[in-house]
């Protein structure tokens, strides 16, 4: 009996293989992506939260001078 070939089942597996090492690219591709996406959206939303502290201090600021305490209210 002649030995087997497997040259086929060998070519199969260096293509999927191959295939899986494409896929392992893409992913780790797009996990860089979407690192720089979302550091890119963390500056964003810092901004954003710096931005409107500044605001309510500012609206705060400006109650200050005509805001009475609830208590204070109460007692007059």
């Amino acid at each position: 009996m002649p030995p087997f070939d497997y040259s086929k089942e060998r070519d199969q597996a260096n293509k999927a293989i191959a295939a899986i090492d494409n896929n392992i690219k893409a992913l780790n591709q797009t996990r860089e992506w979407l690192e720089q996406h979302i550091q890119q959206v963390q500056k964003g939303l810092s901004s954003i939260e710096k931005k409107v502290a500044d605001e309510i201090g500012k609206v705060r600021e400006a109650k200050g001078s005509t805001h009475v305490p609830v208590d204070q209210a109460r007692r007059a």
